[in-house]
């Protein structure tokens, strides 16, 4: 069970997605994570870092 998800089963888009975050480095994570929140409040993004990998 995946609480993020709502408690729900976890979306077959996550699933296709792990082994692609599991072989990003710790640094690139951070990189994508802080331009994801950036979208999420509405802030201007660089999308050259989410272009890392």
């Amino acid at each position: 069970i995946f609480r993020f998800c709502g408690d729900l089963d976890c979306p077959d888009w996550v699933l296709a997605e792990m082994s692609t975050l599991a072989r990003m480095s710790s640094v690139k994570m951070k990189l994508l994570c802080v331009q994801v929140i950036k979208d999420l409040l509405d802030e201007d993004i660089d999308v050259r870092q989410c272009k890392v990998w």
